[in-house]
């Protein structure tokens, strides 16, 4: 930037640039930072990484661009709003600043929709398969006191069994009654 009424050229300040012979500094647009004092091309503007996104011009530090918060997501680069940050569907989660939301594992579900973590199914449920929105209840004859449980429900041993679903654990035959593996009843 040249004053008029002096011959020494300005410098353009971080967040801006100016082409040789140009008379005024232009701000980096909306998505696009600077740190570097002097900057002369456009192409000295960096862009905001997917995950992130910055609505302001003149932005002078990567710390500008803003993180998609936990639950969303953004794949965009150099993304100008916050729209850009799309919710996780349910068997889906993020954290804050994430290109792309993260299937919920095995043992693991979520229900909800923008969601920051995925929980645990509880005792007496497992689930085998990833991104799903509910666990799967024990059958009867087989029961698990497992948090988290990524597969089947242990079967009753004999001599035990179990009549209802999401159990946590087998019943014992009364004396002279008997039952196999994975019974429902004596």
């Amino acid at each position: 930037q040249e004053d008029s009424s002096m011959t020494k050229c300005l410098i353009c300040s971080p967040g801006s640039y100016a082409p040789e012979g140009a008379d005024s500094c232009q701000p980096c647009t909306a998505g696009y930072w600077s740190s570097t004092e002097g900057a002369t091309l456009a192409s000295d503007c960096q862009p905001c990484i997917p995950g992130k996104y910055l609505t302001a011009e003149g932005s002078s530090s990567e710390n500008s661009c803003i993180e998609c918060p936990p639950g969303k997501s953004g794949d965009k680069l150099a993304a100008t709003l916050s729209t850009v940050c799309i919710d996780c569907i349910a068997g889906m989660f993020s954290l804050s600043g994430e290109i792309a939301c993260k299937e919920c594992s095995r043992g693991m579900f979520q229900e909800l929709n923008a969601s920051a973590s995925c929980l645990n199914c509880i005792p007496g449920r497992y689930q085998n398969f990833t991104k799903q929105i509910d666990c799967i209840d024990c059958p009867v004859g087989r029961a698990s006191t497992k948090v988290g449980r990524e597969t089947q429900c242990d079967s009753c041993t004999p001599g035990r069994y179990q009549e209802d679903s999401s159990m946590t654990k087998c019943l014992i035959c009364s004396p002279g009654s008997y039952a196999p593996e994975g019974a429902d009843s004596c």
